[in-house]
């Protein structure tokens, strides 16, 4: 709980000045409710309250825009407006008083945590355990009284290592599609998509044949892949698996872009600068993939909003066009995560396997949206996602420890006054996940095979929020 004052109150009539037409359901993390019901419930716009001032402690959301792990936006009775607070603050509509006594409610703050006690024949004793999400209590309640639960946002078996007797066993979830090769056999392209590296060009070729010629798969996929190869738990998905020295990617011929790139970096001790490839990069077609007219370079270099967007890792490598598309904006953000950001992550975790792609979402209902197989148009992702996985040493003899993160693909990022990105890292642990969000919205499954299905369980479902 957080405990309310008058000096951490934030009042909207500040930022906003006329509110004639909404109130607000106060607290840390308060709602805009239009006045006229039902009428205007569903009338809201974009928030205007954004960057007032600077280090305003009140931002403005949309629903859809919340951090996916909250699965706070797909139902018609939660208002499309929100605000949220940094922590110990309080958003009213007018000047208001707070007791100091008074608390409010708030399920995403940091210090909004309650304390799990269970004693009775089927629990262990004397046992601690790490910290677990209020939704995994209902399927642990069920197994207690032996019986099945119903659909629910919880990860059935999360907690049977708190039970003497599981009642559940898990599975990993079926591979409902399976890869089937990219495979070329001409090192010059038959399409050069009109991108920036002439066909013909000798180093071209030379790179082509390296890459059909890819002998060493088997040793790329223990690098690239130590946990274990993504699993395809969507029905229908026609994708294949490409290898690069640097990095695997697993291309979707349905959405023409990678559903994953994954890769592995040592501790890294000075930042490897991904090279811009609108500026002196040379991106080039993929000889493995069937050219389509919606991945042709040109395309996207004079855009005003959109731009082919490199998932790879920060190398010395040429660049292929199968990549995703990006907001320019997000662009800046997803650079400066790989050649900053990732660089104290690679030291801090004593190296990292790293695992992004995109995600769609457009009804924001928490799961993967349906491919349009019939389309020969790349979608824009609503989110990217990143999965960083350590062992902690290289034996990889510890448990294994996972930080992710679901990033929102916007045109802007008008929450946040600052005019460099120096609001990147604050924003991330804003927009941190458990692993089985990112699941959920890719239709993937990590860590087969690895360790034992309860503890990729656990994996999934832990929340990082240091």
């Amino acid at each position: 709980m957080e405990v309310a004052s008058c000096e951490r109150g934030a009042f909207v009539s500040t930022y906003q000045q006329d509110t004639s037409k909404f109130d607000i359901v106060r607290g840390p993390a308060a709602r805009i409710r239009p006045k006229r019901l039902p009428e205007d419930y569903f009338s809201c716009g974009s928030p205007s309250a954004a960057c007032r001032v600077p280090d305003q402690p009140m931002r403005p959301y949309l629903k859809e825009n919340l951090p996916k792990r909250m699965h706070f936006a797909n139902n018609k009775r939660i208002e499309r407006g929100h605000l949220y607070m940094k922590e110990g603050w309080q958003a009213s509509f007018l000047v208001y008083f707070f007791s100091k006594k008074q608390s409010r409610g708030c399920f995403f703050c940091k210090h909004a945590n309650s304390i799990f006690i269970g004693y009775g024949p089927g629990f262990k004793t004397n046992t601690v355990v790490a910290p677990f999400e209020n939704i995994e209590i209902y399927n642990l309640m069920c197994d207690l009284l032996g019986i099945h639960p119903s659909p629910n946002n919880g990860t059935h078996g999360s907690l049977n290592h708190l039970l003497k007797h599981p009642f559940y066993r898990p599975v990993y979830p079926a591979q409902l599609s399976h890869e089937t090769p990219c495979e070329g056999s001409n090192a010059l392209p038959t399409d050069s998509l009109k991108c920036l590296c002439p066909s013909q060009n000798p180093l071209m070729t030379e790179m082509n044949t390296k890459l059909l010629s890819m002998i060493t798969k088997d040793n790329l996929r223990r690098r690239h892949h130590p946990f274990g190869t993504p699993a395809v738990v969507q029905a229908d998905i026609s994708f294949c698996l490409l290898y690069h020295s640097n990095y695997l990617s697993g291309y979707s011929r349905d959405r023409l872009t990678p559903l994953w790139v994954s890769y592995t970096l040592p501790p890294l001790v000075s930042a490897q600068l991904v090279r811009d490839p609108s500026h002196e990069g040379c991106v080039r077609a993929d000889v493995r993939v069937p050219s389509s007219s919606d991945r042709l370079c040109h395309r996207y270099r004079n855009q005003s909003r959109l731009s082919y967007g490199l998932l790879h890792p920060p190398c010395e490598c040429d660049y292929l066009l199968y990549s995703a598309l990006f907001f320019h904006v997000f662009s800046e953000v997803w650079t400066h995560f790989h050649t900053s950001m990732l660089l104290n992550y690679s030291q801090e975790l004593n190296g990292v396997n790293v695992i992004s792609g995109p995600i769609y979402d457009v009804d924001f209902d928490g799961n993967a949206d349906p491919v349009i197989s019939s389309s020969n148009e790349t979608a824009v992702p609503t989110h990217f996602f990143v999965i960083m996985t350590t062992c902690g040493n290289s034996l990889c003899e510890g448990p294994l420890r996972a930080i992710s993160f679901i990033m929102p693909h916007a045109p802007d990022y008008r929450e946040f006054c600052a005019s460099d990105l120096s609001w990147v890292e604050e924003w991330l642990r804003f927009h941190t996940a458990r692993v089985r969000d990112i699941e959920l919205l890719t239709g993937l499954s990590f860590y087969h095979g690895r360790i034992s299905v309860e503890e990729t369980i656990q994996l999934k479902t832990f929340l990082h929020t240091g």
